[in-house]
């Protein structure tokens, strides 16, 4: 068995969606699970012809599990609280290993914590007539600025070529909108096991590092993780203890980029659900090792053993690639610096030259409506559902009446001058003086 860590850095932002409906919000994963890290891996095979379709099967389909890429920000990693521990309900205390119970005043750990600033939400629409198109609002998260995200690699018995290929630095594509979205730099190296099965009998934590997706014996989903360790424990000759158990259920969906249809949605344990087992033969955490459950090569399933008190360390470092020189670049001569404009000294447009073409009788009347629709812009500045609507004012104001005995070229100039905030600032100045 080899192991891998893998790095994606991000040159542009990654939204990998995380449900299959479709509404206002488009919630995007802030840890990418497996499967999404396989199918960008997929993709760059064929871009790349790596290999024919019997590789490809073999590798993606039997060979490799990937586990889930985790966030990191600098130093910082993004952290799984198993959901054995608990923390004071008020406060800002740490998360320890005490089990929450409904009389003593704790908060179970919900699995991953991922800070909220390391994601972003941007809102987009379509406009027509410089008016919003209804129906067409939507806001997408996506990762935040400098988030780096790193994971892990399992590999039954590869050959040399394919740990080679893996091992290749390229860029790839993760996650939706792949045209402008979710482009990464992979970087690969080898390394030790990461979630090592104990060695000694005894009392361990039994930790989900991605969602556990379950089948009862009918096939249906099922969210029974006490029977899926003491079945996976037997099918080994073996026995275990079930202490104690803490898990909470989600559905998990998805969108299948190259079928461009979503994902079934399936029931699952969420990250973090955790078990407390007690054994007396080690050959049951081995048992325990591979993980649990269906898709395990997606890294769904994926389990940590650890004490029942130390929390999983699932965040690898970072891969770093090492500097072509240890030389510090030459440094240029900074060019010199122009002392900073003045604001009014040149306008964009001299609406005074403007103003003076306006017949004599219509000038105050033409003055007096540009300052109230310039004022009437600067307040929509300041919403950003009506700022959208500006370009649609001007086109209004451009039909009114009081710009009928204005030349065209005119009423034009004098309407440019209001499009941008800066320009704008500009001429309310320079229309007070001329009132």
């Amino acid at each position: 068995m080899t192991w891998l860590r893998y790095t994606l850095e991000p040159r542009t932002v990654v939204s990998a969606g995380r449900s299959r409906e479709v509404g206002f919000d488009r919630p995007a994963y802030d840890v990418l699970p497996g499967t999404v890290v396989r199918g960008a891996l997929g993709a760059g095979w064929w871009q790349e012809r790596a290999g024919d379709q019997q590789r490809f099967d073999e590798l993606f389909g039997s060979l490799m599990t990937v586990h889930a890429a985790v966030p990191t920000l600098g130093d910082e990693a993004a952290q799984l609280i198993p959901m054995l521990w608990s923390r004071e309900k008020y406060g800002n205390q740490e998360y320890q290993a005490t089990a929450a119970t409904s009389a003593n005043g704790r908060v179970a750990g919900r699995g991953w914590s991922v800070p909220r600033e390391w994601m972003t939400a941007s809102t987009r629409t379509s406009l027509k007539n410089g008016v919003a198109v209804d129906g067409v609002l939507f806001t997408r998260r996506a990762s935040g600025k400098g988030v780096v995200y790193s994971g892990y690699l399992r590999l039954e018995d590869p050959d040399q070529e394919t740990v080679s290929w893996l091992k290749t630095g390229r860029n790839v594509s993760v996650g939706g909108q792949r045209s402008v979205l979710g482009r990464c730099r992979w970087e690969c190296e080898e390394a030790d096991d990461p979630f090592p099965a104990p060695t000694t009998a005894g009392t361990v934590m039994l930790v989900a590092l991605q969602p556990i997706i379950l089948l009862d014996e009918l096939g249906a989903g099922s969210l029974d993780l006490s029977g899926a360790i003491q079945a996976a424990v037997e099918a080994a000759g073996t026995s275990v203890e079930v202490l104690d158990v803490r898990a909470r259920p989600v559905s998990i969906g998805g969108w299948h980029g190259r079928a461009g249809i979503p994902k079934p949605m399936d029931w699952a344990l969420e990250a973090g659900s955790s078990a407390l087992l007690k054994a007396t033969d080690p050959a049951a955490w081995q048992a325990l090792h591979g993980g649990l459950g269906i898709r395990r090569l997606e890294g769904y399933g994926a389990v940590a053993l650890v004490a029942p008190e130390a929390r999983p360390t699932v965040g690898p470092a970072v891969i770093r690639q090492p500097a072509t020189s240890t030389e510090p670049p030459p440094q240029a001569e900074a060019p010199p610096v122009s002392p900073p404009a003045q604001v009014l000294a040149q306008p964009t447009v001299d609406l005074a030259a403007l103003v003076d073409r306006v017949a004599a009788g219509d000038r105050g009347r033409v003055v007096g409506n540009l300052l109230d629709l310039a004022h009437d812009l600067e307040r929509m500045e300041t919403s950003p559902m009506q700022r959208m609507r500006i370009t649609g004012k001007l086109g209004e104001a451009a039909k009114a009446a009081w710009l009928d005995e204005v030349p065209p070229d005119v009423a034009e100039g004098l309407l440019s001058s209001l499009k941008r905030s800066s320009d704008r600032r500009q001429a309310i100045a320079q229309l007070e003086g001329l009132r």
